[in-house]
């Protein structure tokens, strides 16, 4: 006959849903700072005229996610360029560098759960 211990199964269950919610708190810290940094960095390199352009910028947030955009025409114009303007882009700058930061937030989350 064999003979399994289950007995230390629960703890362990416990034990990984309170890593979870650990983990998932952590993700949603790191997504708000690296949108907010996204933001504050496109804000300072959006060229300014009427200032419109640069109060325009703005976070959406949900459970795993962060958008960051701008509500203005002349964004777009700005980030990607016309047949008569070359690009002056501010978003996609600051969401690379941001990128990076969130990777390594991300993974200390990791390892500081477990």
């Amino acid at each position: 006959m064999i003979s399994v211990d289950t007995s230390q199964l629960s703890a362990w269950a416990s034990k990984l849903a309170t890593v979870a919610v650990h983990v998932t708190n952590a993700q949603e810290r790191a997504l708000t700072e690296a949108a907010n940094e996204v933001k504050a960095e496109a804000e300072r390199r959006a060229p300014v005229r009427t200032g419109e352009l640069r109060s325009g910028f703005f976070i959406n947030a949900g459970m795993g996610w962060r958008r960051v955009g701008n509500r203005t025409r002349q964004a777009f114009f700005q980030e990607f360029g016309t047949s008569k303007m070359s690009p002056q882009p501010s978003l996609f700058p600051a969401s690379h560098r941001a990128e990076v930061k969130l990777v390594e937030r991300l993974g200390k989350a990791g390892e500081d759960a477990l």
